[in-house]
């Protein structure tokens, strides 16, 4: 489950403190966070655990067969999961539109602004941009990962 926009953009305002890019920055954290725990976790208990014990057995380190057995396991889920967070993070304008201080400007917030005060052609190429960023991601993950891989 992922946090509504609206609470968590009031509670961030009023912990984190005066708007900056830095507030923003939390904001969409905690939106996007849970995607990446999600699809990692997923990946993450579908690996064996007995090849990080292996490699232990082999004489590698703690941090050393974190990062040469287990990091590589979870690169399809982390690989997933940073996409999700990405397209959430990029739509997301009501948390940018809380946190953020006039000299901070995100592309919702600008596409909002274009959108109340004058609306014009511009916008639509932006969202159609958007939209073919999001198909180009897929199948550049599909290419160097598999999709199949993530979900086995």
């Amino acid at each position: 489950m992922t946090p509504p926009s609206t609470p968590s953009a009031t509670a961030i305002c009023r912990t984190v403190g005066p708007s900056s890019l830095f507030t923003v920055f939390v904001g969409h954290l905690v939106l996007a966070l849970p995607y990446v725990i999600r699809t990692t976790l997923a990946v993450l208990t579908t690996s064996d655990p007995f090849l990080e014990e292996a490699a232990r057995t082999m004489g590698a380190g703690p941090w050393r067969s974190l990062w040469r057995v287990t990091v590589p396991q979870c690169l399809p889920g982390i690989a997933a999961g940073a996409f999700f967070a990405f397209n959430i993070s990029f739509d997301e304008a009501v948390v940018s539109l809380f946190l953020r201080s006039p000299e901070v400007v995100t592309l919702p917030i600008q596409i909002y602004t274009q959108l109340e005060f004058s609306p014009d052609p511009s916008i639509a190429a932006v969202s159609s941009l958007m939209i073919a960023l999001t198909i180009l991601l897929i199948v550049l993950i599909e290419r160097a990962v598999g999709l199949q891989n993530v979900t086995e």
